[in-house]
């Protein structure tokens, strides 16, 4: 959206957009070096964080996750919880995704491990609908969109554990305060680059008040060559939840981080038994400069 309404243009930046499937690849290519800035999860920063690499997080994107874990509906095991997903394949975007570190704290909470499941890549939008209707996997952990096309097909589609909403997360994390996607890049790159930073940040907002004064017909509009549906209000119905889930200031929020913290130790052993200095995995500084 930055880039189709001009705000990169505006801020004298001239960006170039990867697209990936999955944030984990998004992070590869941060720490690869062929990118300066990913956008991906929060809870990615602090998983790395526990492995002894650093990246920070400097505008957040969307204060709750957004991702829904929905059951397969051509699956021929009956699964209608989490707990119910022993011994099944489950698809995610590609393996150490954030959509991967949710559905292992979401096994961790009903006392299952990682190896109770098997874990299939499905990409991202048509490529995980594909592996959903013909039951190539169990569940899935998926987006907005491909949520709205699937219920659209299957109206009885059966939803897990839906992250969209504060009640969703309370009900599934225990949390109802989960940063979800966020830029994050590193923290030398922000060191040296605090003028580019501070421009990526004040077009973040700019855009996110653009498209919180607009419709979500509007937005689609922009979005249409980004994300092409053979039906226009699949794309407009899902941006309808999506601009809810808008950070109102791209700033984190007091005590989410040590939320992320917590519901991660559920199942990240590192995370668990080390005390990491999670203050280092995100800024406000540059949203705190923002007029």
């Amino acid at each position: 959206m930055a880039q189709a309404i001009g705000a990169y243009k505006a801020e004298g930046l001239t960006v170039t957009i990867d697209g990936f499937p999955g944030s984990a690849r998004a992070l590869q290519a941060l720490e690869g070096g062929s990118a300066d800035v990913a956008a991906g999860f929060y809870d990615q920063t602090q998983t790395i964080q526990a492995e002894g690499r650093t990246v920070t997080s400097f505008f957040v994107l969307t204060k709750y996750l957004g991702f829904v874990v929905v059951a397969s509906p051509k699956t021929s095991n009956p699964i209608d919880s989490i707990a119910a997903l022993k011994g099944a394949k489950i698809g995610v975007a590609a393996p150490g995704s954030s959509g991967h570190i949710l559905l292992n704290g979401l096994l961790a909470r009903q006392g299952l491990n990682p190896e109770d499941v098997s874990i299939v890549s499905i990409g991202t939008g048509g490529q995980s609908i594909t592996a959903l209707e013909r039951g190539l996997v169990d569940a899935a952990v998926v987006a907005d969109l491909v949520v709205v096309a699937l219920k659209r097909r299957h109206p009885d589609l059966k939803i897990l554990v839906d992250t969209r909403t504060p009640e969703g997360l309370r009900q599934s994390l225990g949390a109802s305060d989960y940063p979800g996607s966020v830029l994050y890049a590193d923290p030398k790159w922000l060191a040296s680059h605090d003028k580019e930073a501070q421009a990526l940040a004040r077009a973040m907002k700019r855009t996110m008040e653009w498209v919180r004064s607009h419709t979500p017909k509007e937005v689609a509009a922009k979005l249409k060559d980004v994300y092409a549906t053979e039906d226009a209000t699949i794309l407009e119905e899902a941006l309808s939840t999506t601009i809810a889930i808008l950070s109102p200031d791209g700033r984190m929020q007091p005590g989410a981080p040590e939320t992320v913290r917590q519901a991660l130790s559920q199942s990240n052993e590192k995370i668990r038994s080390t005390i990491l200095p999670i203050e280092n995995t995100f800024t406000n500084r540059f949203v705190d400069r923002i007029e």
